[in-house]
């Protein structure tokens, strides 16, 4: 950063940054469709996507029992515990 600048004119400059810094982040969900990259981005949100994860392979996990146990592959309800 240029040294001889004066405070407001510095304060400018590290708006500018932070919001190219925003806009960069946008079009990173806008190209990615995806809204949180990194779990710091919405720690608040982290907890029930791991939850959905989490049950969306336990629910893949018993179709593939199920399939291995020779039941036919169809729409099976699998209920939370």
């Amino acid at each position: 950063m240029i040294s001889n600048l004066d405070g407001p004119a510095q304060v400018f400059l590290a708006d500018v940054g932070r919001i190219q810094q925003s806009l960069a982040d946008a079009n990173q969900q806008v190209s990615s469709g995806k809204k949180i990259k990194v779990p710091s981005d919405a720690p608040d949100q982290i907890a029930p996507l791991l939850q959905l994860r989490a049950d969306l392979q336990h629910n893949t996990q018993i179709q593939s029992n199920l399939v291995l146990a020779g039941f036919p592959q169809t729409d099976v309800v699998v209920r939370p515990f």
